[in-house]
């Protein structure tokens, strides 16, 4: 879906089924130099499962976008199932140089699918995300501070913290 290439490394966002058992899942990859050690220069690999994508029918996720702070952090967007069928809500997660994850947050709408499709960091390192509702409506772009601490009402949507108990234990590395 998206590549961005920073400090001599490249980062790539999309989706990918990642053991064969579940629905497709939002993953990043660190890229650096070919080693010639069969890895193809994989540094790191993760995946952003929701805990709710349990069976092949889950819906699936994937990101969008991803972008690279003035600290070297790096922000992968997109959307993941929240539970069942249609509840999908736009993610934004923050990790680290090291593949951990920092936070993530979730964007929902009730009444509609939630996409953040593009994410940008200006050189105040606020975060700028375009989030999509529905198929073809878009609510705009919205600028976040790279915190992460941005929780609530915002856009007629609502912000949840899905970094300890929703993406935590489903943030894992895998074989790329």
């Amino acid at each position: 879906r998206a590549i961005e290439y920073s400090n001599g490394n490249w980062y790539i966002v999309g989706m990918r089924q990642t053991d064969n058992s579940f629905a497709q899942d939002p993953v990043i990859l660190k890229v650096g130099t070919y080693s010639g050690s069969g890895n193809q220069g994989v540094l790191w690999a993760r995946r952003a499962r929701h805990v709710g994508n349990t069976s092949n029918g889950s819906y699936s996720g994937q990101f969008y976008d991803v972008a690279i702070d003035s600290l070297g952090d790096i922000y992968a967007v997109g959307n993941t199932n929240a539970g069942g069928g249609s509840d999908s809500g736009g993610i934004i997660v923050k990790y680290n140089s090291s593949g951990t994850m920092i936070w993530a947050r979730r964007i929902y709408n009730s009444n509609a699918v939630v996409r953040i499709t593009k994410i940008t960091i200006d050189s105040d390192d606020s975060l700028w995300i375009n989030i999509n509702i529905g198929n073809t409506n878009t609510c705009g772009v919205a600028k976040l501070p790279s915190s992460g601490l941005f929780t609530g009402t915002y856009c007629s949507f609502t912000v949840t913290d899905w970094s300890s108990d929703v993406l935590s234990t489903g943030n894992q590395s895998f074989t790329h």
